[in-house]
C-alpha cells in the first residue's frame, strides 16, 4: 500500500510513501528561486484505483456542501475535465488528505503482464486495506 499524505502544520506538509518505485524516475531538484520540484513512479498493477481520503474540516456544512456542488459538476462533466472544491488548510492537521493505492508486488514489471499472487485483504472486492497512519516525529496535540 503506498500514500500521499498533504496537510496543514502551520503551512503545508507533505510525505510520500510509495511500495515499489521505478529506479531511475525519482527527481528531486530546485524549481525557481525558492520552490522545489519532487517526482517518482511507484509500479502497480493495471485496473488499479485511488483511494482519496479528506478528513472533514472544523467547519463541516461549508465542507459538505463543496463536496456536494463538486459532484454535481462531476455529473455534467465529460472524461478528461477537472473537478475543484475548496478545502481550507488546517494547522496541526498534517494528514488532512490522504490518497492511497496499491503499490505492485517489487517482481512486477509494468506493461509485461500480470505477476505475483492476487491480495488476500478479507474484505469485500474493491475494499482497500486502512493504511497505518506514518509515525511523525513530533507528536501532535489533541
Amino acid at each position: 500500500m503506498a500514500a500521499v499524505e498533504v496537510g496543514g502544520d502551520g503551512s503545508v506538509k507533505w510525505k510520500t510513501v510509495v511500495g515499489n518505485f521505478r529506479k531511475g524516475s525519482i527527481v528531486s531538484r530546485p524549481s525557481g528561486d525558492a520552490g522545489w520540484e519532487q517526482t517518482g513512479i511507484d509500479e502497480t498493477r493495471e485496473g488499479e484505483s485511488f483511494d482519496i481520503n479528506l478528513k472533514v474540516p472544523q467547519n463541516s456544512q461549508e465542507f459538505a456542501s463543496a463536496l456536494f456542488r463538486a459532484a454535481e459538476e462531476a455529473r455534467a462533466a465529460k472524461p478528461g475535465d477537472r473537478i475543484c472544491f475548496h478545502l481550507p488548510i488546517e494547522p496541526k492537521n498534517e494528514d488532512q488528505i490522504r490518497i492511497t493505492w496499491n503499490s505492485a508486488p517489487p517482481a512486477y514489471k509494468a506493461g509485461a503482464g500480470k505477476t505475483g499472487t492476487a491480495r488476500k485483504t478479507g474484505k469485500a472486492s474493491g475494499a482497500r486495506r486502512a493504511v497505518k497512519p506514518a509515525r511523525s516525529v513530533k507528536k501532535k496535540r489533541r
